[in-house]
């Protein structure tokens, strides 16, 4: 993989590149006020995952590992799952850029908020009234589990 796929986002052409910006782990403060990366937790992969910061583009940045295998997979075989499950038409982050000179995939950002941060009580209860809102986002994530089964 050689060059930089530029995906139209809302008509204008992005140049994302890693190395056009500060890297900051998460342990650092953020004090520039310029468009930084900041290194997120990731999944149990080779992959390293940074969100942008200080952009209105609201992106992450995955970047894949350059030696060939790892647990990272390869971006074409990510690429390929994406637009399976795009086909699907489950919500998923959108592609904003590839750029395959450095191995990384731009996606929308979509925050770090987790389904469990609904909870309002230790324990589920349907009677429950406080526990309807949480119940509701439980059966739209399992919804969307079976949809994904077919």
């Amino acid at each position: 993989m050689t060059g930089i796929l530029s995906l139209q986002l809302e008509s204008e052409q992005l140049m994302l590149r890693i190395q056009d910006f500060k890297i900051l782990n998460s342990e650092q403060s953020l004090t520039e006020k310029e468009p930084v990366l900041v290194l997120i937790a990731g999944d149990a992969s080779d992959r390293k995952f940074f969100r942008l910061l200080n952009d209105p583009i609201g992106a992450i940045c995955m970047q894949f590992p350059k030696c060939e295998g790892g647990y990272g997979g390869d971006p074409i075989s990510w690429i390929g799952m994406h637009s399976a499950l795009t086909q699907m038409e489950l919500p998923i982050p959108k592609i904003i850029e590839i750029d395959e000179t450095n191995a990384c995939i731009w996606t929308e950002d979509l925050g770090d908020t987790f389904l469990n941060s609904t909870l309002v009580e230790p324990i589920l209860d349907i009677k429950n009234p406080n526990c309807l809102e949480a119940i509701n986002y439980y059966k739209e994530s399992l919804l969307l589990l079976i949809k994904a089964q077919y």
